[in-house]
C-alpha cells in the first residue's frame, strides 16, 4: 500500500506538531511558574492533528447532500435505496407493506427499520425510500431501512387516540 500525499502530509504535520510539543515540554520543565503540563500538551497534539486530518484531506467531508447510511452488515445486501410507496402499515403492530416503484412484490416493513423520531410508522400512500434485505426467519425480502423522500423522516401515519372506555 502506498502512502498518498494527503497521507505524507499529515504524517509530516503530525510529527512537527509532536516535536514542537516535546520541546515545549523540556523548555518548560525547568520553570515552574511556566509549567505547561503534558497531559495538556499531548491532549492538544491529538487535537491538532485530529482537525488536520480532516483539513488536509478534501474528501475527509462529503459533499454529498444524501445522508450516509452505517450499516453492522458487511453482507452487502441492501446497498441500493429503492423507492416505493406505503400500501399499509397497521401503527399498533409495527408492520406493513411497500409497494415498490419497479412493481416487484411487495416489501414487507418493520417499525424497527423506519428512520424517525419518536413513535415509528408510515402512513398509507406515503413515498418512501428503503434498503432491501433477505429476513433470515422467512427468507423474503424486507424493508432495511426506511426513510422519507431524499433521506428525510418518513411522515407517519396520523395519531388516533385510542378510547380504551368503550
Amino acid at each position: 500500500r502506498t502512502l498518498t500525499q494527503h497521507n505524507r502530509t499529515h504524517i509530516s504535520f503530525s510529527i512537527l506538531v509532536l516535536c514542537s510539543t516535546i520541546n515545549l515540554v523540556n523548555n518548560n520543565s525547568n520553570n515552574v511558574n511556566n509549567r505547561i503540563s503534558t497531559m495538556f500538551l499531548l491532549r492538544l497534539f491529538f487535537l491538532v492533528s485530529t482537525v488536520a486530518a480532516f483539513t488536509l484531506n478534501p474528501t475527509a467531508i462529503s459533499s454529498s447532500s444524501r445522508p450516509t447510511i452505517l450499516r453492522m452488515s458487511d453482507e452487502g445486501e441492501g446497498d441500493d435505496i429503492k423507492t416505493g410507496t406505503v400500501k399499509w402499515f397497521d401503527s399498533e403492530k409495527g408492520f406493513g407493506f411497500i409497494v415498490p416503484d419497479d412493481d416487484s412484490a411487495d416489501v414487507f416493513v418493520h417499525q424497527s427499520a423506519i428512520k424517525a423520531r419518536g413513535f415509528r410508522s408510515l402512513a398509507e400512500g406515503e413515498s418512501v425510500e428503503y434498503t432491501e434485505m433477505t429476513d433470515d426467519r422467512t427468507g423474503k425480502m424486507k424493508a432495511g431501512y426506511v426513510t422519507g423522500p431524499d433521506g428525510t423522516d418518513v411522515q407517519g401515519a396520523p395519531y388516533q387516540p385510542r378510547d380504551e372506555y368503550d
